[in-house]
């Protein structure tokens, strides 16, 4: 991994460390460009594991000395699959492992970004030619992207979501204390988020939903947690609007569960680019009555009507620039007045969760896959 700081592809690698069986493996964590600059607090509660976690810092193409840290660490741990996660240290860690030390590698791609430049097109063709026994995808969107649109032989891709922690997400959460922290009514019906602050998780138009949604409802409060390039013009769009009240930024938090528990409803705004949306199952796993833009993987997850709400685009779509919010507002509106409504949808949505993305349903997906690129039978 590039770094072990907070985020989807960060969690898969904290979930899977912790749960393959070490009856039957022996996991190891390296990062390969930690300089120091951002917290990492997954590093420190994967250590507490008792899992060996090196954190590397590659600073160029051409800095050898990491690169022959990395080559001992696979000779000192015996390492036989290397499973590389996110651009570009998916590529720099198959490339050693394969060229440097015959292992058998992997890479999950997590998302559907475009890179830009000559040497990153040059590495992705690489990896997924000739450096990678086996590519994870985490969505039937991501799977039909690598299969329609890059080339790759289906055989060579294997779907596997990433996980939730159903306990750790439980309906039985108590959100109080975020709720009287951040100066919450108890009887306000709280919307919100966790994600990243950037254009392309929508956060614009979730301002726009909520602008439109305070405006019929006092009783709301809407929810923004997380972090990203974005903050600043958000918590300047609140102040222009006059509604500092009624919509709530907060920097990143390690209390997701309770944070999602202090939401009556999840309200998930991404565009473009997403793989996944591991937010999106957090919250279904906790019950929560999750209304989406019917974009990505979305449609994927949620059951439209059942499980969950997509109320725009009226058709799905992979990605798209922008979105319509009346329609969220008109399919919010209901959900603030009913919370027997609100209740229903969450436990359709936990049920989901649990039969789909459990951590021991994709923990033994991916077992599967290591021990199929390593001929065990």
């Amino acid at each position: 991994m590039g770094s072990l700081g907070v985020g989807g592809a960060e969690q898969l690698i904290y979930t899977l460390a912790r749960s393959l069986p070490r009856d039957r493996f022996q996991v190891v964590v390296c990062t390969l460009f930690s300089r120091g600059e951002k917290p990492e607090p997954l590093a420190d509660e994967i250590r507490s594991l008792g899992i060996r976690v090196d954190q590397l810092a590659m600073t160029r193409w051409r800095d050898f000395a990491t690169m022959r840290q990395f080559l001992a660490i696979i000779d000192e741990e015996h390492i036989d699959i290397v499973h590389g996660h996110m651009v570009p240290a998916d590529f720099w860690s198959c490339m050693l492992a394969k060229v440097g030390r015959r292992c058998k590698t992997l890479h999950t791609k997590h998302d559907l970004l475009p890179r830009s430049g000559r040497a990153m097109k040059i590495q992705r063709v690489l990896l997924e030619r000739f450096l990678s026994d086996r590519i994870v995808a985490i969505s039937d969107v991501v799977a039909d992207h690598l299969v329609r649109d890059r080339g790759i032989s289906a055989r060579q891709v294997v779907k596997i979501p990433n996980p939730v922690d159903v306990e750790r997400f439980h309906p039985d959460v108590s959100g109080h204390t975020v709720r009287e922290a951040l100066g919450i009514p108890a009887e306000a019906v709280v919307i919100g988020n966790t994600s990243r602050f950037e254009k392309r998780k929508g956060y614009r138009l979730f301002l726009d939903i909520a602008k439109l949604v305070v405006a019929r409802h006092e009783n709301v409060r809407f929810l923004a947690v997380g972090h990203g390039s974005e903050r600043g013009d958000m918590e300047k769009q609140v102040r222009e609007a006059g509604l500092e009240e009624q919509i709530i930024i907060t920097g990143p938090r390690r209390d997701i569960p309770e944070v999602i528990a202090a939401m009556d409803i999840f309200l998930f705004t991404s565009l473009w680019g997403e793989g996944f949306g591991i937010v999106l199952i957090e919250a279904m796993a906790a019950g929560k009555a999750v209304v989406s833009a019917n974009v990505g993987p979305a449609g994927e997850l949620l059951e439209d009507g059942t499980s969950g709400c997509l109320p725009a685009p009226e058709t799905w779509v992979a990605e798209t620039q922008y979105v319509n919010p009346e329609p969220f507002a008109d399919q919010i509106e209901p959900l603030i007045t009913r919370p027997d409504e609100r209740q229903k949808f969450g436990e359709a949505a936990r049920r989901r969760a649990i039969e789909l993305y459990s951590t021991e349903a994709v923990v033994c997906q991916t077992e599967k896959v290591y021990r199929d690129i390593l001929g065990w039978h």
